[in-house]
């Protein structure tokens, strides 16, 4: 046995989520048109208690000088921590956190619906936010062991339905939205690692968009649906995984903010049933474009800014699903052969031009069904992943090594540089499911 240390981590969080809504209805008629009126409130308070201990358990050496013949167990009489700090579990580790986020918002509604074509509704809701933490760290450090982030949010939202036909409606739609920063994003933590350090950014911004909607719709029945939409889309302060550079040969991949963003795109969803048979799918295409700072090396190998327009972040242009099904509650019967196809996105953001990680598009099948065999019991299987699609991620410049001398391994293209090649096998999940149905009684 090497006289080699075991690093080891302890691990616990506990979350707490506590909400309270209120609501008021009112509803009459003005020149005859019936409107409803809805006003309200919510108040939601969330904590997580984070605890994160790291030590190093050092072999024990022999009365001759010589580590102990390591036996797979580890027991004390074999390893001792490493100093009193390491065996307190590093105290002052800044994933030793507790963090809240308090929400308080109102909103008020209005609601028609004007000679049976017209159904308006409009609204407001104004949020009140306060995100703050608490870190074991030495509270001399900036954002180090006490933070505040507090904001507001107007966010109006309107919505009109023509109703063409019983069963034909156009629907237009605007909405203001908000998303905001998760726990461990913005807590100032450092984990380091073998590529990249990971770290949360407390000046991270939360994200606001605005939404415009436009969609046609025949429901023909519960189960037979035709739907075609665009939409528009506005992101403010998008949140993005990138890489800071914190010295000559060190990187720390955190969340930050990069500009405003616009998606653009149109959605399709069907689904078509022939008596047990049917078929559905959907798919959506979306134009993705955000401009934000990048680096490059000119010719003399010194480094410039300048500028790229790329996708968001984790945003493909193209996601579809098509599925083949068979449905007969007669025979208490569900099954489902699903494709899914998600195209290329950008996983990680690179500060430097044209060096962001892509992964490529990914066609996954899966398969599930569910059989009644006997009263209330139910046999299921799902599979996921039949194929065993890999998930491959490149950057996308010329591949120098394909061939040759350079020659490195999982390369298949000499249009990009393979950096990631995954594969996840099958999930195959079967059992036996009871469920009750509930009886109701006539009187």
């Amino acid at each position: 046995m090497l006289n080699i240390p075991f690093y080891r981590i302890w691990t616990r969080n506990s979350d707490n989520d506590l909400a309270e809504y209120l609501n008021f209805n009112y509803q009459s008629k003005f020149l005859s048109i019936p409107f409803s009126i809805s006003i309200g409130g919510m108040h939601r308070d969330k904590h997580r208690d984070n605890q994160f201990n790291e030590w190093n358990l050092i072999p024990k050496t022999s009365s001759i000088g010589q580590p102990v013949i390591f036996d797979g167990a580890l027991s004390p009489d074999k390893f001792q921590f490493n100093g009193t700090t390491a065996a307190q579990g590093n105290p002052i580790n800044p994933l030793i956190y507790k963090a809240t986020e308090k929400i308080t918002s109102t909103y008020f509604m209005i609601e028609s619906k004007i000679q049976r074509r017209f159904h308006v509704n409009a609204g407001v809701r104004y949020e009140k936010t306060q995100q703050g933490w608490t870190t074991a760290q030495d509270p001399k450090i900036s954002y180090g062991a006490i933070g505040l982030i507090p904001y507001n949010d107007l966010l109006p939202s309107a919505n009109l339905k023509y109703a063409i036909s019983k069963n034909r409606n156009i629907r237009l739609s605007y909405y203001s939205a908000v998303n905001r920063p998760g726990f461990f994003e913005y807590v100032p933590f450092h984990i380091s690692d073998d590529n990249f350090s990971l770290s949360g950014n407390p000046k991270l911004k939360h994200t606001t968009s605005k939404n415009y909607d436009l969609r046609y719709d025949v429901f023909s029945n519960s189960l037979n649906q035709f739907l075609l939409g665009v939409f528009y889309k506005e992101i403010i302060n998008p949140i993005e995984m990138g890489i800071e550079f914190t010295g000559t040969s060190s990187a720390t991949m955190k969340p930050f903010n990069y500009g405003t963003a616009k998606n653009l795109g149109g959605e399709l969803n069907f689904a078509k049933y022939w008596g047990v048979f049917g078929i559905s799918g959907n798919y959506t295409f979306t134009h993705s474009r955000i401009n934000t700072a990048k680096l490059f090396y000119n010719k003399n190998y010194i480094s410039e800014k300048t500028s790229q327009i790329r996708p968001l972040q984790g945003q493909s242009p193209h996601i579809a699903n098509f599925s083949f099904l068979i449905k007969s509650p007669k025979l208490g019967l569900d099954a489902q052969l699903a494709c899914v196809y998600n195209g290329k996105k950008i996983i990680m953001i690179s500060p430097y031009k044209d060096l962001d990680y892509w992964q490529r598009g990914v066609v996954q099948l899966d398969f599930s069904i569910e059989k009644a065999i006997v009263k209330d019991f139910i046999f299921y299987v799902k599979v996921n992943n039949i194929l065993n699609a890999p998930v491959i991620v490149d950057i996308v410049q010329p591949n120098i090594y394909q061939k040759g001398k350079f020659q490195l391994p999982i390369q298949d293209r000499s249009d990009r540089v393979t950096v990631q090649k995954d594969y996840y096998g099958q999930n195959i999940i079967f059992g036996i499911r009871l469920k009750k149905q509930a009886k109701t009684k006539n009187k």
